[in-house]
């Protein structure tokens, strides 16, 4: 599965840190694929392009993006505390998750549509620092779904955008700011026009009567006239 960076430059405050150097926060993106009409997720993943970076927490601003003459496509509602794993609104599954980047030290996660249902803030705290190698952690699982009279073949987006309410932050001392190298590639969904399950059982039954009739007629006896 091809993935697409997104390089985050983080520039520590100078307090109490001393010499230390800039390092990147690699984010990415995986694929989706759903049916026409269906829902699903996407995953974002987080790194360290030198694997000596480290992450307290996050605020990551999410946006869907695409053509709304295949539909519209959009993230869940917000997450409810009271029933953290859905189905019908943003889960916290990922939490659990091995490889979620603050397994066993999530402190505040949340997941908050931020205006138009196309937009989604996800946001999550530890406890203390998380060193970040280069192999990938898992950073968000964004539940979506889509809208259509249809069924439709189309593909959409999803971004992070660079500014507003994406922040990234290190050290339980000081925040970091972001200095975006690339917010330009986005993670692809795509949509099939699968028929309904209820569809492809009427197909069924619409062809297997017909099998069954063309069966029925090659085993009909064929009558012969007897010559007197």
């Amino acid at each position: 599965m091809k993935h697409l960076l997104v390089l985050l430059t983080v520039v520590p405050l100078l307090v109490n840190h001393g010499n230390r150097a800039d390092a990147d926060i690699v984010v990415e993106f995986g694929s989706a694929q759903i049916r026409s009409g269906g829902s699903g997720f996407i995953d974002v993943f987080v790194s360290s392009s030198d694997g000596s970076d480290e992450l307290f927490g996050f605020e990551a601003d999410f946006s869907l993006l695409g053509d709304n003459t295949g539909g519209f496509l959009e993230f869940k509602p917000s997450f409810n505390p009271a029933n953290p794993t859905g189905p019908d609104t943003q889960s916290s599954a990922e939490t659990q998750d091995p490889d979620y980047v603050f397994r066993g030290d999530s402190t505040s996660f949340s997941a908050t549509r931020n205006g138009p249902p196309n937009q989604m803030i996800q946001s999550d705290f530890a406890s203390a620092n998380k060193p970040l190698g280069s192999d990938r952690f898992l950073l968000a699982r964004l539940d979506f779904f889509h809208i259509t009279p249809v069924p439709v073949n189309t593909v959409f987006s999803v971004a992070l955008n660079p500014t507003g309410n994406t922040n990234f932050y290190h050290d339980d001392l000081s925040t970091a700011s972001i200095d975006a190298v690339s917010f330009t590639n986005l993670g692809s969904i795509n949509v099939t026009a699968i028929p309904e399950p209820s569809s492809l059982l009427v197909l069924a039954m619409v062809f297997g009567g017909v099998a069954v009739r063309r069966r029925r007629k090659t085993l009909l006896p064929v009558r012969s006239e007897s010559k007197c």
